[in-house]
């Protein structure tokens, strides 16, 4: 990672079957690097760490990552893993399902849809209390998301093929 020359510019990131054998504060500081990815619109990191993200990062931290990459619209959370998407991942999970109304979610849908789980096992936390605790300037960063969902692409192979071919076809 750290031979990227310009880490804003890179788009996509997937580092999969890694192993980290460094120490807690070292994968620590490895996860407090990837800020600097902020022009990220996908992102699949699957790797063995040596402990759950909730005793690598401070809470603080892991938004703060979440928040570096605001071209990513759906993000989840793994026990150790990271996935970030610029378009619907069939096989993982359906606009519909996480917002059965069908509308633009509310910014606080869309932060307990993505931090309800790690936050719960990880941390000990309530997601709701969590987004009670934000400032506005921090809840806005998930209305720009909320913003995006609804018009996010169903199908990466569509979004890679009208991108490749922009005709319309």
């Amino acid at each position: 990672l750290n031979s990227v020359r310009r880490p804003a510019g890179l788009r996509v990131l997937v580092l999969a079957g890694i192993r980290v054998d460094g120490t807690r504060e070292e994968t620590a500081r490895l996860l407090r690097g990837l800020r600097s990815f902020s022009g990220l619109s996908a992102v699949a990191l699957r790797f063995s760490v040596p402990a759950t993200f909730g005793s690598l990062l401070p809470l603080g931290a892991l938004l703060a990552l979440r928040r570096a990459w605001p071209k990513v619209g759906l993000f989840a959370l793994g026990d150790m893993s990271v996935h970030g998407f610029d378009y619907w991942p069939e096989q993982m999970t359906d606009f519909r399902e996480l917002y059965p109304h069908g509308q633009m979610p509310e910014p606080s849908e869309v932060f307990l849809n993505e931090f309800r789980h790690v936050l719960a096992t990880q941390y000990q936390k309530s997601a709701t209390t969590e987004w009670e605790r934000m400032e506005d300037a921090e809840q806005s960063f998930w209305g720009a998301v909320a913003c995006t969902l609804p018009a996010m692409p169903h199908s990466e192979v569509r979004r890679r093929v009208a991108e490749l071919f922009p005709s319309g076809l």
